[in-house]
């Protein structure tokens, strides 16, 4: 089966699920989001700390959940800004 073929089944897929179904976003697109390597990309799946979204393999391509991602997102974004804030408190007692 042809990439583009696959591609089109992921867009049929979507369209037919509707408005409230979730969309499927290739790994290169993901690299491109997240500025990493697909190496780096395979580290992430091999992390299990790090709970990032599961592959869905269709023909030889992977995607992943565009909810999923956003979670993860969000996550990550809380995650950073608690430490980051844990770290200014610790400056902010130094100085004191």
């Amino acid at each position: 089966m042809s990439t583009k073929k696959k591609h089109w089944i992921v867009r049929e897929y979507e369209k037919r699920a509707g408005a409230s179904a979730d969309t499927f976003v290739p790994d290169t697109v993901v690299c491109q989001e997240f500025g990493i390597t697909p190496m780096s990309l395979w580290r992430w799946d091999q992390d299990a700390a790090l709970d990032f979204p599961p592959k869905i393999k269709i023909g030889r391509h992977n995607y992943r959940s565009r909810r999923a991602l956003e979670t993860f997102k969000q996550r990550m974004q809380r995650a950073a800004i608690e430490q980051r804030s844990k770290q200014s408190r610790r400056r902010s007692r130094r100085a004191a």
